[in-house]
């Protein structure tokens, strides 16, 4: 019945397949690690909004303000990231840059329920105030506790004597606890090194002495998950990965890392069968693959991606053996895996295609469709199912016809006949196979 369930569900359903996570400490934005204490992961970008939002000290800033303005919000944060609209008269700003300040500043202290929630004026500092001959720029930086807040700010525009922009990507409610004990900053550095060597798989790297105190914002996508106070320290293993690492001052413990190396990006899609071979073919993610880029081995994402440096094209290496599902050949004894060497540029694609030979094919679709398969298990019936997160063998190919099987350990595929198609050719079969594997794995003993 499993078996039957899943199929149904995988041939009909639209949605999105979620991956495992990847082991590696990937962190092209911000990102949490274990002792952040955060249960959901950090935002890669904000997520903006451009519906108006009626709050009180938004009627307060329309009222009082005049004309027509508009807003774009962040949605985590409930502050507008961006205000624009008719204008306010400012006299002389454009001109002056005291002036200017001074508009900016009683700006914010009137309207600091809207831009900044929960802070007070005398937590923004001054930090830039610069015209290009036609418009003036003023920036403040915001403070918690007397502590800098990473990553926020408001500021104001001005244009033809009139404010005419507020951004803010200020923090709301900032509050964070500083009576807890503290390391010495040459024990904090010490035992830091030794956290962030072990935690980035890096014993080798470089790492700076601790900056100074900061409040470290933690937002999800759709909300601020919190907020910790953190030193900031650099660690740099060269090619193998540079850091920015934020670190708990009491413990040493790593909170947060943000990757400073530029890398090139590609990613590898294998063209495999949409169903059944008689359907148009469909170029897939090459799934937790474990493949070489120019030599080096590497391990892809869930979405096939891959990265690599310097910038340049390189040779992959394919492979239809992965995190999660491992290929073997059966058509012969000993039978080799199929593999290509691919070129790929940065920031492009790549396409494996060998549909024009069975046993071949076969062996990249049932390691595209067995990743697929156990995705949905995760995002939709058991992500804890026994054994999801471990390889399954998957023997393709093997000199039978007509059929496919599950044996309790591994599924198996019979190569194509004159009465039979390949069934390693067929999602549906495939699925199914793994339904008999989901089914054993949920068995409850006496129920």
């Amino acid at each position: 019945m499993a078996s039957l369930l899943l199929l149904g569900a995988l041939t009909s359903s639209a949605s999105a397949f979620v991956g495992a996570k990847s082991t590696r400490v990937t962190a092209s934005e911000l990102t949490a690690m274990p002792a952040a204490q955060v249960k959901r992961p950090l935002r890669v970008q904000p997520n903006i909004r451009f519906a108006t939002q009626a709050t009180p000290a938004w009627m307060k800033f329309s009222l009082s303000a005049g004309g027509a303005w508009h807003a774009s919000w962040d949605a985590a944060t409930a502050v507008p990231n961006r205000i624009w609209g008719s204008g306010i008269a400012a006299p002389g700003a454009n001109v002056s840059p005291q002036v200017a300040a001074a508009y900016a500043r009683q700006l914010l202290a009137e309207h600091i329920a809207l831009l900044a929630p929960g802070a007070s004026v005398a937590d923004f500092v001054l930090v830039s105030n610069h015209s290009d001959g036609d418009m003036r720029s003023v920036g403040f930086r915001q403070y918690a506790s007397g502590l800098p807040v990473h990553g926020g700010q408001v500021s104001f525009r001005f244009k033809a004597d009139r404010m005419f922009v507020m951004g803010s990507e200020a923090l709301p409610h900032v509050k964070i606890d500083r009576t807890r004990a503290r390391l010495s900053t040459h024990m904090l550095a010490a035992r830091a090194a030794d956290n962030l060597r072990r935690d980035l798989a890096l014993p080798n790297a470089v790492i700076t002495a601790p900056g100074d105190d900061l409040v470290l914002p933690l937002v999800g996508d759709d909300a601020v998950l919190g907020y910790r106070v953190a030193r900031t320290m650099t660690i740099d293993g060269g090619g193998e990965g540079k850091y920015l690492a934020f670190v708990d001052p009491a413990s040493g413990e790593l909170l947060a890392v943000h990757q400073q190396n530029m890398y090139a990006t590609g990613q590898l899609l294998y063209r495999v069968v949409d169903r059944n071979p008689m359907r148009t073919r469909v170029d897939r993610a090459a799934h937790t693959a474990n493949v070489t880029v120019s030599g080096a081995a590497q391990t892809t994402t869930a979405a096939g991606m891959l990265t690599w440096g310097p910038d340049q094209p390189v040779t992959v290496t394919t492979s239809v053996l992965g995190q999660f599902v491992t290929i073997v050949n059966k058509q012969a004894m000993d039978a080799p895996l199929v593999t290509a060497d691919l070129g790929l540029s940065p920031n492009s694609q790549v396409v494996w295609d060998v549909s024009s030979d069975e046993k071949q094919d076969a062996q990249v679709n049932v390691f595209v469709a067995t990743n697929r398969v156990k995705d949905y298990v995760r995002a939709n019936l058991d992500p804890a199912m026994p054994g999801i997160d471990e390889p399954i063998i998957a023997n393709v190919n093997i000199t039978q016809s007509c059929n496919a099987f599950f044996d309790g350990n591994s599924i198996n595929f019979f190569q194509k006949t004159p009465q039979c198609e390949n069934t390693g050719l067929i999602e549906d079969v495939i699925f199914h196979e793994f339904g008999h594997a989901l089914h054993v794995a949920e068995i409850i003993d006496g129920v």
